[in-house]
C-alpha cells in the first residue's frame, strides 16, 4: 500500500473554498428593520393561507427573488412584473405574524404585497405536493 501525503493547508483551503463560497451565497440574511404595525395589517388577510402552506418566513429583500422558507425546505419567486419591489421580512408561527420593512407605503406597496403572498402560498402549496410525492413513492 502506498503512503498518502497528508494535504497542506494550502491544498486544504483551495479544495474547501469553493465550497464555502457556494454555501455563502446560498443563503439569505434577513432584513433588519424596525417592526411595521401598518404591513401587519395588510398581511393578516394572508395570515392563515400562509401557515397552511407551512411558511415561515418570507424574505423580500433587494434582489431579484423573494424567498420563502417552508416547512417542505425553502422555495424562490420572483416580483409581480409592472409593480413596487417592497422589502419585508415577515416571520410566521402558530400565534402571529410579525412583519418588518424599513417603509411601507400602503398605497403603492399593497398590490404588490396581495401579489406575493398569494403567489406564495401557491408556489409554496405546489412545492408541498411535490415534496410529499417525492417522499411517498409508492402512493
Amino acid at each position: 500500500m502506498r503512503d498518502v501525503e497528508p494535504l497542506g493547508r494550502f491544498d486544504l483551503l483551495t479544495r474547501l473554498l469553493p465550497a464555502l463560497l457556494l454555501c455563502a451565497c446560498t443563503t439569505a440574511a434577513p432584513l433588519i428593520t424596525g417592526e411595521r404595525s401598518d404591513l401587519q395589517q395588510a398581511v393578516t388577510p394572508y395570515a392563515r393561507g400562509l401557515r397552511e402552506a407551512g411558511i415561515t418566513r418570507v424574505l423580500a429583500g433587494s434582489g431579484p427573488l423573494i424567498r420563502l422558507d417552508t416547512l417542505s425546505g425553502p422555495v424562490y419567486i420572483g416580483y409581480p412584473p409592472g409593480l413596487s419591489h417592497p422589502e419585508f421580512t415577515l416571520e410566521i408561527d402558530a400565534a402571529n405574524v410579525r412583519a418588518s420593512a424599513s417603509s411601507f407605503d400602503r398605497q403603492r406597496d399593497s398590490p404588490a404585497l396581495e401579489a406575493i403572498l398569494a403567489e406564495s402560498i401557491r408556489r409554496a402549496s405546489s412545492n408541498n405536493v411535490q415534496q410529499w410525492i417525492r417522499a411517498n413513492p409508492w402512493h
